[in-house]
Formats: C-alpha cells, sequence, structure tokens
C-alpha cells in the first residue's frame, strides 16, 4: 500500500487498516489496530522465517484468542532452536521485537541472509551494513 502524507500521525507511523492479514504473522501493532509503518512487514518476515526452519507454524496449537492475550499484548515470542545461525537468529529477535523502531530493514535482514547462506560470521555484517549505509 501507498503510505500518504494524510495518513501520517507522525514519528514514521501512519493510521492504516488493523486486522489485516493472516494473524499468527501479523504484527501486534496491526492486530491491535495501532498505527505502523513498513517494520509490520519486517515482523511477519521474521514469524515466516521460523515457519522456515522450524518446519511448522509459530504458534502452532495456539488458539487465535491465545494469539491474541499472549503474542499480542503479553508479547510471546516462539524459540529460537540452537541448531539455527546465531546471526539468523539474533536478526529473527530483532524483527519481532515489540519496539518497532528498533526493527531491522530489509536491506540489513538481505545482508543476514547472504552471510548465513555464505557461512560468514557477524564481523562481515558490520563491514557489509556499513559499506551500504555510506553507499546509499
Amino acid at each position: 500500500k501507498e503510505l500518504k502524507d494524510a495518513d501520517s500521525v507522525g514519528d514514521g507511523l501512519y493510521k492504516l487498516t488493523g486486522m489485516t492479514g493472516a494473524l499468527r504473522y501479523m504484527a501486534p501493532e496491526v492486530a491491535l489496530g495501532q498505527p505502523y509503518n513498513s517494520s509490520a512487514d519486517v515482523y511477519s518476515w521474521s514469524m515466516l522465517m521460523w515457519f522456515i526452519l522450524a518446519l511448522e507454524p509459530p504458534f502452532g496449537l495456539y488458539t487465535e484468542d491465545m494469539i491474541r492475550d499472549r503474542v499480542f499484548k503479553r508479547g510471546s515470542r516462539p524459540a529460537i532452536f540452537d541448531s539455527w545461525p546465531e546471526l539468523l537468529g539474533d536478526t529473527m529477535k530483532l524483527a519481532w521485537g515489540t519496539d518497532i523502531a528498533a526493527r531491522p530493514d530489509f536491506v540489513h535482514i538481505s545482508s543476514v541472509l547472504r552471510m548465513t547462506l555464505n557461512g560468514s560470521d557477524d564481523a562481515d555484517l558490520t563491514a557489509n551494513t556499513s559499506t551500504a549505509s555510506s553507499s546509499a
């Protein structure tokens, strides 16, 4: 959706349609009808990435009411398994964080995915991120 100035509530947030998408992958701010921005998609990415890695949906045994209460209101998140790459797990935790301003953007996420696929370490991410930022 195109973000319009008329929908802006300040701080980079917009009053947009709530309860949009599949509840299990929906960012809490969207489900709760709060202002949000594109970081809601980052949250959804983290839940989809968890599904891909775990081979089961996040909160698979939760009812919709449980998701509303435990995930949206109390901040429950799925576990990161020790067998998953540490950098990817850390990025997922940032991406599903309750502070939407602290969520990574998709440039950072794509760098993490590339490094994870290439077997690079955390130090490489810092170098690649600062290079990407300075060239932008």
